[in-house]
């Protein structure tokens, strides 16, 4: 908002233009009446078309001047006055409606009350002083604090310490929560321990079983094909000839050259295969990195305009004040226009780029080596019959009957089953095997064993002494 000085036209003497400042006229000096404040309209329009900026400057006294507010007219000789003149400059009349301390319609009785005092939050009543009209007053009890509440609410009581626990490191908290995890952690350890804790039971020998065969072997010739280089021809020694016998090696023909082993080596190629024919392979391709160029674009940035709307000043919005001044304020107009701007656009460009290409071939190699390979004549033993022999108890353990003879080798093996039976939730088995025939007789010497079970149910270890 800016004070603008408006102008006015004189009707005693026809002056035209009179600056708003001037309360008579420069011309005659008549007073400016209230009939001629209307000849400001067509000036305050003229104001309006004007952009701020045309509006001419006004010292500090002019626009203290302006917002004094609006002139009164004097009810006796129609002169104009400024808002702050207390009487007619023109008659010196007394201001109309403007009252003085001691006029008996005077409305500012209320400037003698007195402000309440309160006192903390305690129950606060001060007189005051209520206008009733004219000079005189009557007191009046005042409450500050109305509603449903008389006074303001008290502060809550303080929580007890005997309903809180301080716990270093975590504050105040409830006792409850607190003493039940502890009991809960408790009892769960509890539990824990008394499941791996153990109880005795007796365990009783149900049965007693026993196994024992024998693996009859016999001296048998066979035919396997060796490397001429490295076997060592022999006659063979047979087991009825009182030493030791011995497999042998006898020549018997058939020769011809096979695989013996592979030697390795590794070669590179352009392309293909370079082991030898024949050889088995295992290649793979070694490649080499190369930059390679290819056409692209680029971003590049160039000047352009661009549409833009922007606001532009058009004219004021104008108030008169009633005093020569009006109150205006610039009016603005939305307008569209072509300012510089900066754009990019893509242009053609040459970018590089790595590729990975066939360098050459490398190969793991393995080439056949030969030998002369060739059947020989052998004997080994071969397994011809099993004797098995079982039974029940202590009493009558023993072998399978075979023959016993210079040319065959016996094999033996026997095992040995204790099962056992105890009370765990009703009746349970436990097996113990051995191939030691003591050991079998001395489980065999007792009928009744202590064993050791878990809580949580389940075999811990059975007592033997």
């Amino acid at each position: 908002m800016a004070i603008v000085e408006l102008k006015w036209d004189c009707t005693s003497c026809d002056s035209k233009g009179i600056l708003g400042r001037h309360a008579r006229c420069p011309g005659c000096g008549s007073p400016r009446e209230k009939g001629e404040m209307g000849s400001m309209g067509k000036y305050l329009k003229e104001a309006e078309k004007k952009d701020a900026s045309q509006n001419p400057a006004l010292s500090k006294e002019l626009i203290s001047r302006g917002k004094a507010g609006a002139d009164w007219f004097c009810a006796r000789c129609e002169s104009g006055n400024g808002n702050r003149d207390e009487r007619c400059t023109s008659c010196a009349s007394p201001r109309e409606g403007i009252a003085v301390e001691d006029h008996p319609n005077f409305k500012g009785a209320h400037k003698g009350a007195k402000p309440l005092e309160r006192d903390g939050y305690g129950e606060v009543e001060k007189s005051i002083s209520q206008p009733t009209g004219g000079s005189s007053s009557e007191e009046k009890k005042y409450n500050p604090w109305p509603g449903p509440h008389r006074f303001p609410p008290k502060s809550p009581p303080p929580i007890s310490p005997s309903d809180m626990a301080v716990v270093s490191g975590i504050g105040c908290v409830p006792l409850i929560p607190i003493a039940a995890l502890i009991g809960g952690l408790g009892l769960l350890g509890y539990g824990i321990w008394w499941c791996f804790q153990t109880s005795e039971v007796e365990a009783r020998v149900k049965s007693l079983e026993w196994v024992r065969t024998v693996a009859v072997q016999e001296f048998q010739p066979k035919t396997v094909r060796s490397f001429r280089s490295e076997t060592q021809e022999s006659d063979p020694v047979m087991p009825d000839q009182g030493v030791s016998p011995k497999a042998g090696m006898v020549f018997l023909g058939s020769c011809a050259q096979e695989h013996h082993h592979y030697r390795n080596y590794e070669c590179s190629t352009s392309s293909g295969n370079c082991c030898s024919v024949g050889d088995v392979s295992e290649c793979k391709d070694v490649t080499r990195t190369e930059t390679e160029s290819y056409s692209c674009t680029k971003s590049e940035s160039y000047s352009c305009t661009k549409q833009d709307t922007v606001r532009v000043p058009d004219g004021q919005t104008c108030r008169d004040l009633g005093n020569g001044f009006a109150d205006c304020e610039t009016k603005y107009r939305t307008e569209t226009v072509t300012v510089p701007d900066t754009c990019t656009r893509q242009v053609p460009d040459t970018c590089y780029r790595d590729k990975e290409v066939f360098d050459h071939r490398e190969c793991d190699c393995k080439e056949s080596i030969k030998a002369e390979a060739c059947d020989y004549q052998t004997f080994v033993w071969n397994t011809t019959k099993v004797l098995k022999a079982e039974g029940q108890g202590t009493s009558d353990i023993h072998w399978p009957v075979y023959d016993d003879t210079p040319k065959k080798r016996f094999l033996k093996d026997q095992n040995f089953t204790i099962t056992l039976e105890y009370l765990d939730g009703g009746v349970q088995s436990h097996t113990e095997t051995t191939s030691d025939l003591e050991d079998y007789k001395q489980w065999a010497s007792k009928e009744v064993y202590k064993a050791d079970l878990y809580n949580m149910g389940g075999l811990e270890e059975i007592h033997r002494e």
